[in-house]
């Protein structure tokens, strides 16, 4: 009976202590000190010394173990009648969470160490949960109806989604949700906020709050836990007042330099991930401090002028971003023709412009422009995004046996033009000296501010398209590859032999003359 005493007591002592019952409910969890460092900063929260807390660190780090899986659980184990209210950006990732949760509470282990708990008899549904003693767990979406759900613990885990991460929109929605929705629903006796996310803005929920906070005498005072990837040399001093934890099976000692998680992310992982993503990327997800880059995504100071006679290239493609119809209230017809040639200088596949159009075209005259310049410059591949009018574009020109791929657009337009933003920067984006050719950079430039986007979409398809075949390079040194496996099947094709273009101008508007095999 002793022995049981005490195993007993050494099980509820677990519970006391989150990274304790982080270990008893997951052993396989790597326990690293800014995982330490977190659940510090819960049982702070849960204390009550302080009351609005947010995490801003990268992907795959076990924040949303911690926060979205552990958290509730060990707090409704503290506090049984306490109503939590659970969100992120879809409402499918966090029933998700909250099934998880909600087996947790029937976990034998869980019993033992907080034997208060117990689910209502009728809590079977993972959204919406009950304890026997009238505590409650909501799981809502953002921007989803939370009328009815008030909560002591609120919890908001990344809200935005990766789609989203560039769109103001987006941002604009989640700020506006927290504050009517979300905030309203806080009971007014004891309330505690946890927000933890990937930054992506200097706008984003993170942002705006501090930003609030700064301004305001009266807002919201937030305990903040930013930690890079890198560590800079602040970071290293916060996780080595960690690093000697026992719950630590390889301790180490942080500098400046290092990774923050060297048993789950070694450096040389974290760099790989750094070299295929775009600086303002790298500034967000993995330094946890986004920039607008002078207000755009697509820089002019990116894109290389081509001076000299004009490479020979290997393959050539159109993409096309299409109206509705031909109203002087409607968006502009665009397309941009690419060239892609190894660069020698660099042993870098690269992408040069050829020729852009932009105009207000009713679909018959559309239908027979985009004819003319697949005869001009024999693409072979035509990008066409299945919107608009693009969806009778797709028919018409597969019917007379033009190379078709139906690109379906995915994300945010800032989201688009972020992906396509690495090749660009890498400097590999070439173009022409010539108005015409000046006019798309400017276009480009000015997103997501100007007055139409038709040839940043443009540009945008083609390098999304040419990086996702392996035709174009993008920091890595990976080579043009024809066998590369690829999305769809049809968009395997066989490289067509070596061709120079023997350019003139007539006017802005750059025309080919003559090709050689």
């Amino acid at each position: 009976m002793i022995k049981e005493y005490l195993r007993r007591k050494a099980v509820r002592a677990k519970g006391e202590k989150f990274i304790d019952y982080v270990q008893a409910l997951w052993p396989w969890f790597i326990v690293e000190a800014v995982h330490v460092m977190i659940a510090d900063y819960f049982e702070m929260l849960l204390a009550g010394e302080i009351d609005r807390l947010m995490i801003n660190m990268p992907p795959r780090t076990g924040k949303s173990v911690m926060t979205s899986e552990a958290l509730p659980a060990w707090w409704i184990g503290h506090f049984p009648t306490d109503k939590i209210l659970h969100t992120s950006y879809a409402l499918g990732l966090v029933e998700k969470f909250g099934r998880k949760i909600r087996n947790s509470l029937a976990d034998p282990t869980y019993q033992e160490m907080f034997p208060g708990t117990r689910l209502a008899k009728d809590s079977k549904a993972s959204a919406q949960w009950a304890t026997a003693v009238g505590g409650e767990y909501n799981a809502a979406g953002l921007g989803g109806g939370v009328a009815g759900k008030g909560w002591n613990l609120g919890i908001i885990d990344d809200p935005t989604s990766e789609q989203d991460a560039f769109s103001k929109t987006a941002h604009d929605n989640a700020f506006e949700w927290y504050g009517a929705g979300f905030y309203t629903r806080r009971q007014p006796d004891r309330n505690a906020v946890v927000v933890t996310q990937t930054r992506w803005r200097t706008d984003d929920l993170t942002g705006r709050l501090l930003e609030e906070e700064r301004k305001d005498e009266g807002a919201d005072k937030w305990t903040l836990l930013k930690i890079p990837a890198i560590l800079d040399e602040e970071g290293a001093d916060m996780l080595n007042e960690y690093a000697n934890h026992p719950a630590i099976k390889v301790p180490c000692r942080y500098r400046e330099g290092d990774s923050f998680a060297p048993q789950r992310w070694p450096l040389v992982e974290i760099n790989r991930t750094i070299n295929q993503i775009s600086r303002k990327a790298q500034a967000s997800l993995y330094r946890q401090s986004p920039t607008e880059e002078e207000g755009s995504i697509l820089l002019r100071k990116w894109w290389q002028v081509w001076e000299g006679e004009p490479p020979k290239v290997e393959f050539v493609i159109q993409s096309y971003d299409t109206a509705f119809e031909e109203s002087e209230r409607n968006d502009f017809s665009a397309r941009t023709t690419w060239g892609v040639f190894k660069y020698e200088k660099t042993n870098q596949y690269c992408a040069i412009l050829l020729e852009a159009m932009e105009k207000r075209l009713n679909f018959p005259d559309l239908r027979q422009n985009a004819w003319e310049s697949y005869q001009q410059y024999k693409p072979d591949r035509v990008i066409v995004e299945k919107k608009a009018s693009g969806h009778s574009l797709i028919q018409e020109l597969r019917k007379r046996g033009v190379p078709i791929t139906a690109s379906q657009a995915r994300g945010s337009k800032e989201s688009r033009m972020d992906t396509a933003s690495v090749p660009l920067e890498a400097g590999n984006v070439y173009y022409f000296d010539t108005r015409w050719a000046n006019a798309v950079v400017d276009h480009c430039a000015v997103f997501p501010n100007g007055p139409h986007d038709d040839l940043a979409d443009s540009v945008a398809h083609a390098l999304i398209w040419l990086r996702k075949t392996f035709h174009l390079d993008a920091r890595s040194d990976r080579r043009f590859d024809k066998d590369a496996p690829e999305d769809d099947a049809n968009e395997r094709f066989a490289v067509t032999p070596q061709r120079s273009y023997a350019v003139r101008r007539t006017g802005t508007r750059m025309r080919i003359g003559e090709r050689h095999g």
